[in-house]
């Protein structure tokens, strides 16, 4: 009787193991299922990165043949025939290149994942909407490649006023999120250490496409100070900045 019990006990082992091998299979998530790349501007150099997770949820090891974008979307990586294990994850880098954007309006596409789990492929839409960057300039007045205040004496103030305009064609409007004074060295912004101000200036300003905005930049210097080698850095729909260099200092 010990013996059929022994037997038993080792033919149960071995059909689990058998059923483990025979019945183990991957099992393949895939999060966001769909990504949208919001409003972009066409011939913008800075790209977009999303990021994509690949789960394997299964008791067996998922293989992934071979993960394709449709155009203008690239991903960055070789993962063609690469092994994600059982209870593990991997993340890929969906990149867009708003330059590589063939023509404005909206546009679709798919991340097309190949993969040894049941349901191959996985498919994600890729969604966006392209439109013209406004096209910015600065009219300085009489000024020419800095906006220069001279020698101010200390407790006096001088005022220049700055015409920023949109020469978009595309319905694209511009909007100033942020007007700050910064030196080479740093991004922060220092105007009230150097006594630089914006009188006129209530943000966010939104220019529409043909039109231009005036505002004043008034230096009021309450200590010596030198004002080169500093900037106006100016904001605009989110990505894009414009820089106005200064020149002068307080007596």
């Amino acid at each position: 009787m010990k013996k059929n019990y022994k037997l038993f006990f080792f033919i149960s082992l071995a059909f689990l193991f058998i059923s483990n091998v025979i019945f183990a299979q991957p099992q393949i998530s895939v999060e966001p299922s769909s990504i949208d790349f919001g409003t972009v501007h066409k011939n913008d150099f800075i790209g977009i990165e999303k990021i994509v997770k690949i789960t394997n949820n299964g008791s067996a090891p998922l293989e992934i043949k071979s993960i394709l974008t449709t155009n203008p979307l690239k991903v960055y990586g070789n993962f063609n025939n690469s092994i994600i294990q059982a209870g593990k994850y991997r993340d890929i880098s969906v990149y867009l290149s708003p330059n590589d954007i063939p023509k404005l309006g909206s546009f679709v596409g798919n991340l097309t994942i190949t993969h040894s789990a049941s349901g191959s492929p996985t498919k994600i839409k890729l969604s966006g909407k392209a439109i013209l960057e406004p096209l910015i300039t600065i009219d300085l007045s009489s000024e020419t490649h800095y906006l220069s205040f001279g020698g101010v004496d200390i407790g006096s103030s001088v005022q220049k006023t700055i015409m920023i305009y949109n020469h978009s064609n595309s319905p694209s409007n511009m909007v100033i999120s942020s007007i700050n004074v910064i030196t080479q060295d740093s991004d922060i912004d220092v105007k009230n250490q150097v006594g630089l101000s914006f009188p006129n200036c209530k943000l966010p300003i939104t220019i529409s496409p043909g039109s231009y905005h005036e505002f004043i930049v008034q230096f009021s210097p309450t200590v010596t100070s030198n004002l080169y080698h500093h900037s106006i850095k100016i904001t605009y729909n989110v990505n894009y900045r414009k820089y106005i260099e200064l020149a002068g200092g307080g007596n």
